[in-house]
């Protein structure tokens, strides 16, 4: 039986409606629910599946009518600069006290009047003032009316008037953003539409490794400072910092920490930034042990390809020598006994030498004793060989 088909997101299997997105199975509707969101509010635009963009020219046809048209007036807002941006500001009270609010369009250094799409009142793209006549039905036209271009800031001021920044609400930090946020709960951390971190505090842009809210920089990081109920970065209540700056202070052999809030500042910024180069340091080193390993590496390998070659070369040679030092050490008369068994011709002082005492002795062992004949008549061996002859005969 074969799987049945599900939707990763909202675990229903529907008969219909069916895609895939980057592989992953996907109804229809929550395919749809992704630009529904983003034309809800910027933050989710564009609409995003996972990391991958969803783009409306691939996936459109897939959108009714009445979404694909309010997505494609939203992207043509969402491309117009915040600070440029101009919406109606129809209202009709006690029916509707709140502004219109439909985006009408970019503001314009000149006067040019633009049709709301959903009131059919009419908004000056300069001034941004709103208004009805019934005597045109164009969509933009230029209409008579008292221009004034400086009216909407001082309409601002007024709308903010007896609101506190930093405290009520914050202005992005980023030239093309500017937008006004406040923080109903959560820390002091804030995180644009355009994507800029800043402080809501101080309004000061922030990285993720800053140590912006530290003790002492005015800025805690939740609740408001001074109020009692501030939180830091890393520290405990102001008695605790104190013990824990000045044991830093001694360790690093500086001086004491005094009780003024900007020396107890220079002080930390000043371990901190010898703890980062500590750090920098560390790692030079480590990198230096990494290169002398690697260089003895190198040396050894070549000492041992070295040690090969002179042994592939000298090692004949040595055992030559080897060889005739053992030859000039043998006994010289081990040699005569293993060159007289050998039945080689000797030749020499040393033979004439063997010969002579050959010589003296052959006639030592042929010589008789002598008898009282030649004791009494004397004689050599061959006379008395001859006379001891006769006598026999006779």
């Amino acid at each position: 039986m074969a799987e049945p088909w599900t939707c990763t997101s909202c675990y229903d299997t529907p008969e219909r409606g069916r895609l895939l997105i980057t592989g992953d199975k996907v109804c229809t509707l929550c395919f749809r629910q992704l630009f529904a969101l983003a034309i809800q509010s910027e933050e989710n635009y564009p609409p995003r599946w996972g990391k991958t963009t969803i783009s409306s020219q691939q996936y459109g046809h897939l959108l009714d009518t009445p979404l694909r048209e309010a997505y494609e007036a939203k992207v043509r807002e969402y491309a117009c600069p915040l600070q440029q941006r101009v919406y109606c500001q129809r209202t009709d009270p006690p029916r509707r006290p709140d502004a219109c609010g439909t985006f009408v369009g970019k503001a314009l250094k000149r006067k040019e009047c633009v049709k709301c799409t959903q009131c059919a009142w009419y908004t000056c793209l300069r001034c941004r003032d709103t208004f009805s006549t019934s005597d045109v039905v164009a969509s933009r036209i230029n209409l008579e009316h008292d221009c004034d271009p400086f009216r909407i800031p001082a309409t601002e001021a007024e709308a903010f008037l007896g609101l506190v920044q930093g405290r009520d609400y914050q202005i992005c930090p980023s030239a093309d953003c500017g937008r006004k946020v406040e923080l109903l709960d959560g820390c002091n951390k804030m995180s644009c539409v355009c994507l800029t971190t800043f402080c809501f505090i101080c309004g000061l842009v922030v990285k993720p490794d800053d140590w912006h809210w530290r003790p002492g920089s005015g800025c805690p990081r939740w609740g408001q400072p001074k109020s009692g109920t501030e939180i830091y970065d890393r520290f405990g209540a102001a008695a605790d910092e104190v013990a824990l700056e000045r044991e830093i202070a001694a360790a690093a052999f500086r001086p004491p920490i005094v009780e003024d809030g900007w020396g107890q500042i220079a002080i930390l910024e000043q371990r901190w930034r010898q703890q980062r180069e500590d750090e920098a340091r560390a790692v030079q080193v480590q990198v230096q042990l990494v290169r002398e390993a690697q260089e003895a590496l190198v040396q050894s390998e070549r000492e041992r390809r070295r040690r090969r070659v002179i042994e592939s070369i000298a090692g004949p040679v040595m055992a030559a020598v080897n060889q005739a030092d053992e030859q000039a050490a043998e006994p010289q008369h081990g040699r005569r006994r293993r060159r007289r068994h050998s039945g080689a011709q000797i030749e020499g002082p040393t033979v004439e030498r063997e010969r002579e005492e050959r010589e003296e002795i052959q006639p030592l062992a042929r010589r008789r004793p002598r008898g009282w004949r030649e004791t009494l008549f004397g004689g050599g061996d061959e006379s008395s060989r001859s006379t001891h002859n006769k006598h026999s005969r006779r």
